[in-house]
Formats: structure tokens, sequence, C-alpha cells
């Protein structure tokens, strides 16, 4: 079964926005609102770079050989 891509995105997204919401406010309850700005921006930050691939630790050692000979 494909999924397509787009819906993918929208799934991953949609979970990330929950658990955001959700989590932000039991960590800024429990540990304070320091851990919740931590735990937003690693899960931002991860998202960014693992489901985007916006930076180079992202990608395959496949996607960097084509990128470098393609320039």
């Amino acid at each position: 079964m494909n999924i397509d891509p787009l819906i993918k995105h929208v799934v991953i997204f949609s979970i990330l926005v929950f658990n955001l919401w959700v989590g932000g406010i039991l960590i800024e309850i429990y540990v304070g609102k320091f851990y919740k700005f931590l735990f937003e921006s690693v899960l931002i930050l991860g998202y960014l770079a693992f489901i985007i691939r916006l930076w180079p630790f992202g990608r395959s050692p496949e996607e960097e050989d084509e990128s470098s000979s393609s320039s």
C-alpha cells in the first residue's frame, strides 16, 4: 500500500502539532517553561532535519553524491 508523500507529511505534521500542544502543557506544568521550550525546539528541529530534510545530516549518502556531482 503506497501512501502519497503529501498525506504522510500532513499526518506527521498533525501529530507533531498535537505532541507540542499536549506535551508542552504537561512539561510546563511539571518541570517549567525552560524545559517546555527545549522540548518544543528539539521536536521542531527534528521535524525539519529528518522529515523535511533541511540539513545535510538528514540526507542519505547517495543523495549527497548526487548533489555534489551536479554542482
